[in-house]
């Protein structure tokens, strides 16, 4: 059984496998990284492309073509910077997403441990929502088995 301390959330509680979390919330990050960045390259050349042909096409001023050259350059800085902020929102999400896969494991390992050490009225409790819901169902019925066949 975990005791009323056990159960208080907090943000270290969060990180309850902060290795894997770590690793899963990289692998979302830099997923979402890569993919902005490859997009902002493949629309900055295209924008590029599409701004030497106005140039080229049309007679205008230097200093017009300052100004849509500097437009351009903005253009590409917004770019990057939503990308990295997407990336590292992409990165904190992962950090949730992987606290709801890994705190069913960290409890399922518990309640294991505690098993192992011969407390055998110990018992998974997962939230209705919680991933694994099957899996600590079945090691409860497992659980309890082998408690009544021991006793």
């Amino acid at each position: 059984m975990t005791s009323k301390s056990e159960n208080n959330r907090t943000i270290l509680g969060f990180f309850n496998l902060s290795k894997l979390q770590f690793r899963f919330s990289i692998m979302i990050g830099g997923t979402a990284l890569v993919v902005c960045i490859l997009y902002s390259l493949i629309m900055y050349f295209y924008m590029k492309e599409n701004y030497e042909i106005l140039v080229v096409l049309s007679p205008m001023d230097e200093s017009v073509k300052s100004i849509l050259n500097n437009e351009l350059r903005k253009t590409w800085i917004y770019m990057i910077f939503t990308s990295l902020l997407f990336s590292f929102l992409s990165f904190v999400w992962g950090g949730f997403f992987s606290h709801k896969l890994t705190g069913p494991i960290f409890n399922i390992s518990k309640v294991i441990d505690d098993v192992l050490i011969g407390k055998l009225n110990s018992r998974i409790k997962l939230r209705p929502s919680d991933e694994l819901q099957e899996l600590s169902n079945k090691i409860n019925i497992l659980i309890k088995n082998y408690e009544e066949n021991k006793g």
